[in-house]
């Protein structure tokens, strides 16, 4: 199997395969008609100098990159490890050919020895590009246990952007032959372990009986001492209502808030578990990792019936107990609407409702031509850090989401929503419709009053959702 196909396969599936089959079958589609014509190619020039010193670098390797379409700014490109390029005393003039049928979105990264690496911004035309590189050492650092001692012959992997790999579900199992994959690095005698620098986006990922550690690209950077990290543990209480509900659960989920609403385009840690309220309304978690846990509590008002989420972030300290008496829910009212859709739309299983208690407004964002996308994410997280920002990262945390199926009139029904402002979101077949509803307060609490909304025809509704795809 080629670089390529590894890459893709380490990084896990991609958000929206649905939506992505479909622009990908037009692109293909389209470029039955194009490939007859001869494939045209862009060739960049330019230098390559050291950061400090402006000198130019001696040698250097200069590989293309490309990223499907499909996926956003944020995104990382794939590089072919078997395609580099070798220049010389600082310059360099790279022809990159245009891949046929399908396009790409190209990049350069430039590579050298004791530097660290970097990745170009977008490359749409022909034209000059120079590039200042980064003195760097190897990579590295040293594991301690509890007590201060090395720990020796501990295997590490890799987390790429989408945390494909949990806490939980370490060695990783390969997708393409089902057995356990090897670790990228392992642990000395002295518990240390060396890295070459990268310019790929990608954390280290490890655990024992005895706690975990993640180590963020930079964390591997800083040549220091790490600390495994004891687990934590959740006890937590759902209390009685008078309306109970069947099939509930609690989804745990280790999270980074900010980088949750990259789009999967950081390596973070993972651990993902779920466990069942029992009949008293308890239910824990007896060994995860330390952090902010987004609790997700799913569940069904009857067999059937359409699933509510409600969510809530606990913070988990390491080697303690934390408790949630998780009160929200059933404490709301059904809603139902009905959209009016063209009548073919309305004859498969994949037609849904969707009703999410958050919309997101970003301010403009940079142009992605004119930065990579590390400079991109590195953008996207100094905005979390201010005042609008950080009200977007709270609002995320108290989200709320109500499913349902659309029938064959378009009619759809949500239980037990809460009061607020929520997008609704209508998923028929390739299109994204949505609007706005507003659930008015309850003052006396959870009603059996049911809201009835006027019905809606498809041709009012916004076809771009601020949420994208269910």
């Amino acid at each position: 199997m080629c670089e390529r196909a590894r890459n893709l396969n380490r990084r896990g599936p991609r958000c929206f395969p649905l939506l992505e089959i479909i622009l990908t079958s037009i692109i293909l589609a389209c470029a039955v008609f194009a490939s007859a014509a001869a494939a045209q190619s862009i060739t960049v020039r330019g230098k390559v100098t050291d950061a400090k010193t402006g000198q130019p670098i001696p040698e250097f390797q200069v590989l293309i990159g490309e990223r499907d379409p499909v996926l956003s700014d944020l995104h990382d490109p794939v590089f072919d490890e078997n395609d580099v390029h070798i220049f010389s005393e600082g310059n360099y003039e790279q022809t990159i050919e245009e891949r046929v049928p399908v396009a790409q979105v190209m990049f350069l990264e430039i590579r050298a020895k004791g530097y660290m690496p970097v990745i170009s911004p977008t490359i749409r035309d022909s034209g000059k590009l120079d590039f200042s590189l980064i003195p760097h050492g190897a990579w590295g650092g040293r594991v301690l246990d509890s007590k201060g001692k090395p720990i020796s012959g501990l295997k590490f992997w890799r987390e790429f952007p989408g945390a494909s790999v949990a806490f939980n579900q370490l060695p990783p199992i390969s997708n393409m032959h089902g057995g356990p994959v090897d670790a990228f690095v392992v642990t000395d005698s002295e518990g240390r372990f060396t890295l070459s620098p990268d310019a790929e986006e990608f954390g280290l990922i490890t655990s024992t009986p005895d706690g975990c550690l993640f180590i963020d690209r930079e964390g591997m950077t800083q040549q220091r001492d790490w600390n495994l990290v004891p687990w934590g543990r959740i006890e937590g209480h759902v209390p009685p209502t008078t309306r109970p509900v069947i099939n509930q659960f609690i989804m745990a989920f280790l999270l980074d808030p900010e980088d949750d609403l990259l789009s999967n385009t950081l390596a973070r840690p993972l651990d993902t578990q779920d466990a069942t309220v029992d009949a008293d309304g308890q239910f824990h978690f007896d060994r995860i990792a330390p952090g902010v846990v987004r609790l997700t509590r799913v569940a069904w008002v009857g067999p059937g019936q359409p699933k509510f989420t409600i969510i809530d972030d606990l913070n988990v300290a390491p080697g303690q107990t934390s408790k949630l008496n998780w009160s929200e829910g059933m404490t709301g009212r059904p809603v139902e609407g009905r959209g009016i859709f063209p009548e073919p739309l309305l004859n498969t299983n994949s037609n849904f409702v969707v009703a999410d208690s958050m919309q997101i407004t970003l301010p403009p964002v940079p142009d992605p031509d004119k930065k990579s996308p590390r400079d991109m994410r590195n953008w996207y997280r100094s905005y979390f850090k201010t005042d609008a920002g950080a009200a977007l990262l709270k609002a995320e945390s108290k989200r709320h989401d109500y499913w349902s199926q659309l029938d064959s009139s378009g009619n759809f029904r949500f239980d037990e929503m809460l009061a607020g402002t929520y997008e609704i979101r209508a998923w028929t077949g390739s299109i994204n419709r949505y609007f706005l509803i507003t659930v008015p307060p309850m003052p006396e609490g959870a009603t059996h009053a049911t809201l009835k909304l006027p019905a809606i025809n498809a041709a009012d509704m916004k076809l771009e959702s601020s949420m994208g795809p269910p």
